[in-house]
């Protein structure tokens, strides 16, 4: 259910259980607006409207994960469980692809509507969750569980928990876990009320221990102190298989080695620079598999600095052979905007000290980020749909990568390469760790596309397209 606004929308103010609230919230949302409660989009938005949104979510959090999420093998053989449906917007998509999707929300109202919706999929099945567990499922039950803007709406820190042992609970051996949550770490949102729409918090210290726990390979984990922490849990199998060495033979060249260091989101880029203050490299080891280690069991030491990998396991971001593949692992860390540049050496090791394999690596010098345009929405009630004139032609643009501190006369906004105009209010929101520039757009608006360019001290974003009524 996504969330692009911090402002608490709706709270019914019932007490009782969490899972009680949950139900009573909830189903009034449904019948109040279900598509905006679950998409932001705009208060009116088309099924159409919705339906794309839930497309290009099923795109960038599935589809581009599809390997990892399935371990290599054909969905289509593959059973899923998505949990917090609402009334199925990305549902419809994941039993497009995978052989049969189960479905649950806290929600009857939402359930009964996602039923109604969706009807003609034999392959897709929708139930109403207690708000606790996964109790409706066997154990090892699934080969994926997905999970997408849901637990930041979870104002009990022990059910988000409780929702995540539960999910490696029905999850099969090789199965994987996506799932997010908010792990905002600004003092000011920690100081706030939780409740069924503002959340509590479950940053990664906390998923790191509870994997622990369970026993539970971290794939990845990225986004610690933002809105939108994602997480990839995977159960191993129930043994791992090496290939055999006789006694006696050398491993000479089968030894772990990094084979490969480039920008983690695109590996064949080996050209470190532009290096920015949020800045991830990537590593391909060859000799490991991925079966073995985690995010969790190793760490990047560059010089004397050690760093937790936000990523350890199957190669994702680079193409090549399945032999290699099996036998080869990437893994990906964030570098501190603090560390000098520079020749230095990098070290994989094992938590307990011991060292996996070694390389070269040339530091490039740290260059100020622009700021990132998050979101251009209208000031109203936090939609996409922009109008020329009236209620909606109120600008509120939400931007990321900013300083600590600025104000009115630090930034500037620029429409279709137009001249540039500083924003009438900025203020942070706590909630979404993301700062917002307001600005009345009537009379300086016109019907048709709307680039947006947003330059903070000098810096300057990359434009983001929008369209006004």
């Amino acid at each position: 259910m996504a969330d692009t606004s911090e402002q608490n929308l709706f709270d019914s103010g019932s007490s009782g259980p969490t899972s009680a609230r949950m139900k009573t919230d909830w189903d009034q949302r449904a019948r109040e607006n279900a598509r905006w409660f679950i998409n932001t989009l705009s208060v009116g938005q088309t099924e159409e409207e919705f339906d794309l949104t839930g497309r290009r979510d099923f795109d960038g959090l599935v589809m581009a994960d599809l390997p990892l999420l399935t371990d290599g093998r054909d969905p289509c053989s593959l059973r899923l469980l998505e949990i917090g449906c609402g009334i199925g917007r990305m549902s419809r998509y994941l039993a497009e692809v995978f052989g049969q999707v189960e479905a649950i929300d806290v929600s009857g109202e939402m359930v009964s509507r996602a039923r109604e919706r969706l009807r003609g999929m034999a392959n897709l099945s929708f139930h109403e969750s207690n708000g606790v567990d996964l109790s409706l499922f066997d154990d090892e039950s699934f080969d994926t569980v997905f999970c997408a803007y849901v637990f930041q709406h979870i104002p009990d820190e022990g059910v988000i928990e409780s929702y995540i042992r539960e999910a490696f609970r029905v999850l099969r051996p090789r199965g994987i876990f996506k799932f997010v949550t908010n792990a905002v770490a600004d003092a000011e949102y920690l100081a706030l009320e939780k409740n069924t729409w503002s959340g509590a918090i479950f940053p990664e210290a906390r998923i790191r221990t509870l994997a622990r726990e369970l026993g539970a390979q971290i794939t990845g984990v990225v986004g610690d102190g933002t809105q939108y922490c994602w997480t990839m849990l995977r159960k191993r199998q129930a043994s791992v298989t090496r290939p055999a060495i006789e006694p006696g033979v050398d491993r000479g060249d089968r030894s772990p080695r990094i084979v490969t260091i480039g920008r983690a989101e695109n590996l064949e880029q080996t050209e470190l620079a532009p290096r920015t203050d949020i800045f991830y490299i990537g590593l391909i080891v060859e000799g490991i598999s991925a079966e073995e280690v985690d995010a969790d069991s190793l760490v990047i030491v560059i010089g004397e600095i050690r760093l937790v990998p936000c990523y350890a396991g199957p190669c994702g971001t680079m193409s090549i052979g399945p032999e290699r593949r099996r036998e080869s692992i990437q893994i990906n860390v964030r570098i501190p905007a603090d560390l000098p540049a520079g020749e230095s050496e990098i070290r994989v090791e094992k938590v307990t000290g011991e060292e996996v394999a070694s390389a070269r690596l040339t530091l490039p010098v740290l260059v100020s980020s622009a700021p990132r345009v998050v979101a251009v929405t209208n000031g109203l009630d936090g939609g996409l749909d922009i109008e020329h004139r009236g209620p909606k032609s109120g600008l509120r643009i939400l931007v990321a990568d900013l300083p600590a501190t600025i104000d009115i006369t630090d930034a500037a906004i620029s429409f279709n390469n137009g001249p540039w105009h500083h924003p009438e209010g900025v203020r942070y929101l706590a909630g979404n760790g993301l700062w917002e520039l307001s600005l009345e757009g009537e009379g300086l608006l016109e019907p048709g596309a709307l680039g947006v360019v947003v330059s903070v001290r000098g810096l300057v974003s990359e434009r983001v397209d929008s369209v006004v009524h």
